[in-house]
């Protein structure tokens, strides 16, 4: 039987200045590149060869500055790894998404931060927010699930996306875990919003914006997370956050969930809109760490919910 106080004790994490230093570079390209060309082959069940001369020539089209090939000639469209099954659209993004070189360190990272607290007796709530096909939900349900009380919401607007992140967690056993929504999230000011994506990168889906050609539209569903998530009770909310550029507008529309959490634990993707970095600074949020140019990890307690005697940085509130 756990300690009560248990509950109350946050994750611990370090604390630094916002930055990705040439150290930081460094170490994430000797990372990328064991992920890419060694770990790959203990990590992927099938298809480990395919997938491996997809990761080459990805990783050769990136350095030289071209458009990513589609490789449809691979005929790659299912992908079993230690983080489990993925079903895939042949030639496109999906296939990166579901290899385990795929953000490796940010997602590794992350879960070590959230098995810590499962193990302290804590419950939490994980929001996949862009949850694509399904890359961390699967993660997170296939390798936490045993270790504590998690429960994992995925919002997904996208049709085609939804559908495949719905096959993947059936496939995967995680429909009693993981709740799929098919919503985009929002600052609450609107309920519908156009979505635009390139149908070669699927996971790479804007709402508004400037179009290219080829875009593809589709009118979608907009909440908010103070609607979404209003009546869900934890110990620490953990989120992680794709949403090509409109970070801010979704953490416009989690102010009361934020507010109302005891702890709460942030990936996001910061590269594309670089205004989020400052928004986080400006509201309340701790920088925790940058392991990849792609996410940065943030933190963030209620006031009161902190332990007697807890010795840490000052938090400010919303």
């Amino acid at each position: 039987m756990r300690e009560d106080n248990r509950r109350d004790t946050p994750v611990q994490v370090a604390y630094r200045p916002f930055g990705f230093s040439t150290a930081d570079r460094v170490r994430f390209v000797m990372e990328y590149v064991l992920s890419k060309v060694f770990y790959l082959w203990r990590e992927v069940k099938t298809p480990r060869l395919r997938l491996f001369v997809y990761e080459i020539v990805l990783s050769l089209c990136l350095a030289t500055g071209r458009d990513p090939l589609a490789m449809r000639w691979l005929r790659i469209d299912r992908v079993k790894t230690i983080s489990g099954t993925f079903n895939v659209r042949p030639g496109t993004g999906d296939v990166g998404c579901a290899s385990p070189a795929f953000e490796r360190s940010d997602i590794n990272h992350f879960l070590a931060l959230i098995e810590k607290s499962l193990i302290a007796g804590r419950s939490v709530l994980f929001l996949d927010i862009g949850a694509n096909i399904g890359t961390y939900s699967v993660a997170i349900g296939n390798r936490l699930n045993k270790h504590g009380d998690i429960r994992v919401l995925a919002f997904e607007p996208s049709r085609s996306n939804f559908a495949l992140l719905k096959r993947n967690l059936e496939d995967n056993g995680l429909t009693g875990i993981v709740e799929a929504r098919q919503v985009a999230l929002g600052d609450g000011s609107a309920s519908s919003a156009t979505l635009r994506f390139d149908p070669l990168i699927p996971g790479g889906s804007l709402l508004g914006g400037v179009a290219s050609e080829g875009t593809v539209y589709e009118e979608v569903a907009l909440s908010s997370l103070d609607a979404e998530i209003a009546n869900e009770v934890f110990d620490l909310l953990a989120i992680k956050m794709d949403v090509e550029g409109s970070e801010v507008p979704v953490l416009l529309g989690a102010t009361e969930a934020l507010r109302s959490a005891p702890e709460a634990l942030l990936i996001v993707e910061d590269f594309i809109d670089t205004g989020v970095v400052d928004y986080l600074q400006n509201t309340g949020w701790q920088f925790n760490t940058k392991i990849t140019p792609y996410n940065s990890f943030w933190s963030r307690h209620r006031a009161e919910h902190l332990p007697e005697g807890h010795v840490g940085v000052t938090h400010n509130t919303i």
